[in-house]
């Protein structure tokens, strides 16, 4: 059979399973120790090459040039996308500095489509041929005459504030306030961009948590965009993007947060809202919901619902080049493989609540929110396997069906307390209860040159997440003499998360267990915290210094049903302490500022990436998660000028402890497994 390159599909051992052997570390167990050299190298080759956007081998350039109105002033913050003028798919983007000029560095030369976003101004698209690193003609934007037509029945009112470290953007002044869901509408804004797998950069800044009414969703990875994209953005009142949180935020974070703030009942009587919208690139993309309320006297109610459907393609394209032997004179071996998947996803989002003044003093809100989502997934992946400067050899190709559903649930209590000296307080319980389910069905077929069938088999795949969170949090704060203002809090959180994968492959018409791939993974964590914040004036110069010291109590059991494989457990507990410090000084007759700020973070492990569960892409590609990943800590420093409280220039410096990144290991028969590790 010619000279077919026979990889044997063998499950993924959980090596890094911690039985009551001396410890190791997760790379080291995933790795074989003979001809590690060796193995390091393809690693590092492989990383390279699976970031398909840079192993190209054609020239990168660099696009560049100027955004103006129609005055030809310049106009800073303008969001630029750079996309497909196939599918419109995202490729890259950036926003105009204070000059309007905008830089997108490395674009392949290609035809591509570049669109012009920012509030109050209609959107500009402009399809550009890139051959060589060239400016382009300068780009004007008109305002948005709907905008200003708003403005003038209603009143003034201001898109966004800008303060130190803050900028809260309106969404009732803004056009697409009634329109979409809350996914576009952050998309929307500049700076901000949401990617498919759930990660958020602010300013060009990654590790950016996502924070609903000041709180944590506890949501990462495509769970947080299916809960993004169900929300209406007719439901949202404002939103902030922090770069940098005060001590009374959570830790969390590497360098800011997005705060969504819902809306409050403030009408009197009945009121009804529906909307919908339309979106249509390579394929549509549609929502439709409505908002209703009740107001009288100090009781209010309200409902929110909104349905979401839509289509995404995917395309993953991977070359490999490895030693077949792993000797000098032995042949190398390349595998080249393209994958293709189109997303249908259908959501359902819901909020029902009330809020009461019980009296001057006192008040409560208790709301409970719903998400029903489901996603299918088809996919095709090719790969082509051959020698170095050798005609294919074999193929293998694989077709896959992907079925996701997930179902959501929560809600809390808010208790309120102010006085006429200027003292406050909150009490609040709040839960989530989130189960995610998914199936996976797959065929793989290695074929010859001559697309004979050399060898067929099945997988299929059942995988289920169950995560159950809640929290108690109270605040409190008083006013001090010379303008000074104290805040203190308590917070205590319990999440835990139940997660397993049962893998079977289907033998002369039977489906058998494929122990060495199917895994039942436990979490715990807790987390206590406090604070102190004091914020004040002297002078001509705001100040804002706080301390937050958070507990964070975890641990993990990961049970295997391969008898020859044992039950593991690992426990952790580590205390941190996070400084926050903001100074402003408020030029005098002028509404410019200059100010500095200083705070600590910590990113702590998603809980997808903590399972060690196997997603497998084809016989040669997997990912898996890894319990052993530590929490990373960032240092932040900022200094910032704000020019009549509405365009801001920034420098920022950010320093990483054990940064999370993706790694990549090779197992035997040359299967790559892609995996978090802490560098």
């Amino acid at each position: 059979m010619n000279s077919a390159i026979h990889l044997k599909k063998q499950a993924i051992r959980q090596s890094y399973l911690k039985p009551a052997s001396p410890p190791h570390s997760f790379a080291d167990k995933l790795l074989n120790d003979k001809n590690i050299k060796t193995k390091k190298i393809i690693q590092i080759l492989l990383l390279g090459l699976l970031a398909y956007p840079l192993y190209a081998q054609q020239t990168e350039i660099k696009v560049s040039g100027k955004v103006t109105d129609v005055n030809n002033e310049t106009l800073e913050g303008v969001t630029i996308l750079l996309k497909s003028t196939i599918d419109s798919a995202y490729i890259s983007g950036t926003i105009t500095d204070t000059c309007g000029v905008f830089v997108l560095p490395k674009v392949k030369p290609d035809k591509y489509l570049l669109e012009f976003s920012m509030l109050g101004y209609k959107k500009q698209y402009l399809t550009i041929q890139t051959k060589e690193s060239r400016p382009l003609p300068p780009v004007i934007m008109e305002e948005d005459a709907q905008l200003l037509s708003a403005v003038t029945i209603t009143g003034m009112r201001k898109l966004m504030t800008m303060k130190p470290g803050t900028t809260t953007f309106d969404m009732d002044a803004m056009v697409l306030g009634s329109q979409g869901n809350v996914l576009d509408a952050l998309r929307s804004l500049p700076g901000v961009m949401v990617n498919e797998d759930g990660s958020v950069i602010l300013n060009g800044q990654t590790g950016i948590q996502v924070l609903v009414n000041g709180k944590s969703t506890y949501l990462s990875g495509d769970k947080l965009v299916n809960y993004l994209r169900s929300m209406p953005v007719s439901s949202i009142k404002n939103i902030d993007l922090i770069t940098s949180p005060s001590a009374k935020y959570d830790a969390a974070g590497k360098t800011g947060l997005i705060d969504i703030r819902t809306q409050k009942v403030t009408v009197e009587g009945w009121t009804a809202q529906a909307n919908t919208s339309y979106q249509q690139s390579a394929d549509g993309k549609w929502n439709v919901g409505g908002r209703l309320t009740y107001q009288k006297n100090k009781l209010g109610l309200f409902l929110d619902y909104s349905h979401y459907q839509g289509k995404y393609k995917s395309t993953l394209d991977i070359f490999r080049e490895y030693n077949l032997q792993n000797t000098a004179s032995s042949p190398m071996m390349n595998i080249n493989q393209n994958s293709r998947m189109k997303d249908r996803n259908q959501g359902d989002w819901a909020r029902l609540g009330m809020n009461y003044d019980i009296n001057d003093n006192f008040s409560f809100e208790v709301s409970t929110n719903g998400t029903l989502f489901n996603k299918r997934i088809p996919g095709s992946t090719d790969t082509y396997i051959q020698k170095s400067g050798s005609p294919v050899d074999s193929s293998l190709h694989t077709q896959s069906q992907t079925y996701t559903k997930q179902r959501a649930i929560s809600g809390g209590l808010l208790l309120n307390y102010k006085n006429d000296k200027d003292q406050t307080a909150d009490l609040s319980f709040d839960y989530l209860l989130h189960e995610h389910k998914q199936t996976l069905s797959m065929l793989n077929e290695m074929k010859n040159p001559e697309e004979q069938i050399l060898n067929r088999d099945t997988l299929k795949g059942d995988m289920s997440s169950n995560i159950r969170m809640y929290s108690a949090q109270t605040n409190w704060s008083m006013p001090l003499p010379a303008k000074f203002k104290f805040y203190s809090g308590l917070k205590f959180t319990w999440v835990d998360l139940d997660n397993s994968a049962l893998y079977a492959n289907l033998m002369t018409g039977q489906w058998l267990p494929d122990n060495s791939l199917s895994n039942k993974y436990k979490y715990n964590e807790n987390i206590n915290a406090a604070y102190i914040q004091i914020n004040g004036q002297v002078g001509k110069f705001n100040l804002e210094a706080g301390l937050r010291l958070e507990q964070t109590r975890i641990s993990g059991t990961q049970y295997s049903p391969d008898i020859n494989l044992k039950d593991s457990s690992y426990t952790d507990n580590y205390i941190h302490l996070f400084p926050t410090l903001t100074v402003q000084y408020n030029i005098p007759e002028t509404d410019n500022s200059i100010s500095f700020l200083y705070n600590k973070r910590i990113i702590r492990p998603n809980y997808g990436d903590l399972s060690p569960f196997n997603y497998i892409w084809d016989d040669y590609t997997r990912s898996t998660g890894n319990p052993d990943l530590k929490a990373e800590l960032t240092d932040n420093i900022e200094f910032a000028y704000i020019h009549k409280k509405l365009y801001r220039a920034t420098l920022f410096f950010s320093y990483t402890k054990a940064p999370i990144m993706q790694s990549i290991g090779i197992i035997e028969d040359n299967i790559a497994v892609v995996y978090p590790e802490n560098f």
